[in-house]
């Protein structure tokens, strides 16, 4: 497998992580989405995963399949709510927003 880095933003923190092995990538996966209930990153990893979903942490396929299937509807409305917060944010650091 090659070395892999993937930026990850969780609110208003980002960070590198290195995603080196499948364990990692399963690690954050889960991590994003039952602890911090992020799509986003979520759907940026799982499919890299495939089939290389790891029972210790997943539990079993179903769950890893629910969880793949959740990150892929939720990712666009979570990423079009963030846009939208952003630009809300924004717009209030205005003059015509501060009013």
């Amino acid at each position: 497998m090659r070395h892999e880095m993937l930026l990850v933003s969780a609110s208003s923190t980002s960070c590198f992580l290195n995603l080196d092995t499948y364990t990692d990538m399963n690690q954050m996966a889960y991590m994003a989405s039952q602890n911090y209930n992020d799509p986003i990153v979520a759907n940026e990893i799982i499919p890299r995963i495939g089939n290389q979903w790891n029972k210790d942490k997943w539990k079993n396929q179903k769950m890893f399949q629910d969880t793949r299937d959740w990150a892929a509807k939720a990712a666009p409305m979570a990423a079009k709510a963030k846009a939208l917060a952003e630009e809300a944010d924004a717009n209030e650091k205005t003059p015509d927003g501060a009013a």
